[in-house]
């Protein structure tokens, strides 16, 4: 009697189990995504800059660890190489379905993942390896990699690179935030709030983008189109 009621029992958890599995396997499909080997799969549906995608399901997908020019900065003209960042993005993801991983969510409710192509192809590394986006420090795994890819595209000067790193600006001082990871212009209100604790002086634009410090938004030498 004791037997059968464990093997009774067995076979519900067993139901049970497969019920979540199923529910499980029905949300993601229906909400737009596939799961298989840890890669959630979406659809592209447009783009907004050179890092954040809009896709079929609704959501915005941040790629995570990249930081591209802005379209309309600050609601005027778009960033140097803003347009052109966005468009190779899309030419890149264009009718092609997109693999997730290392995924979460920022403060803003967007999707933030690694993505890479059906071929393996790693989009957030091609952005920065071809100087259409630079690297933006975050908590991760991908961070040396990234930097690396950042590097290499600044020695060679592809993309945006060979003109901002030019600039008249680009050797003057700069101010970093260790906690932020941002950098400033000495002018910079935000920049000169900075503790003595958390302040990194650079000795050039370069030097603050090879130490894999960004841009911070207000107070930016970038030009614009």
């Amino acid at each position: 009697m004791k037997v059968s009621c464990l093997v009774a029992n067995f076979r519900i958890l067993l139901l049970l189990r497969r019920l979540f599995v199923a529910c499980i396997f029905f949300y993601f499909l229906f909400s737009g995504f596939f799961v298989e080997a840890k890669c959630v799969f979406v659809f592209p549906r447009g783009v907004a800059d050179g890092d954040t995608v809009f896709l079929s399901n609704g959501l915005h997908l941040r790629l995570a660890l990249v930081d591209a020019p802005e379209i309309n900065y600050e609601g005027g003209l778009s960033q140097y190489y803003a347009k052109k960042s966005k468009n190779f993005l899309w030419h890149l993801i264009k009718h092609r379905q997109l693999c997730l991983r290392n995924l979460t969510k920022d403060r803003f409710g967007r999707l933030l993942a690694q993505a890479y192509l059906e071929d393996g192809k790693w989009i957030n590394f091609l952005l920065i390896r071809k100087g259409y986006a630079f690297y933006f420090p975050h908590k991760g795994e991908f961070n040396k990699i990234l930097l690396r890819a950042q590097r290499l595209a600044m020695q060679e000067e592809v993309g945006f690179w060979k003109r901002i790193l030019s600039l008249p600006a680009a050797a003057q001082v700069f101010l970093g935030n260790k906690k932020s990871r941002r950098f400033h212009t000495l002018e910079c209100k935000f920049g000169r709030k900075i503790s003595s604790r958390h302040r990194r002086i650079f000795s050039s634009l370069y030097e603050a983008f090879y130490f894999g410090y960004a841009p911070a938004r207000c107070c930016t030498i970038w030009p614009l189109e």
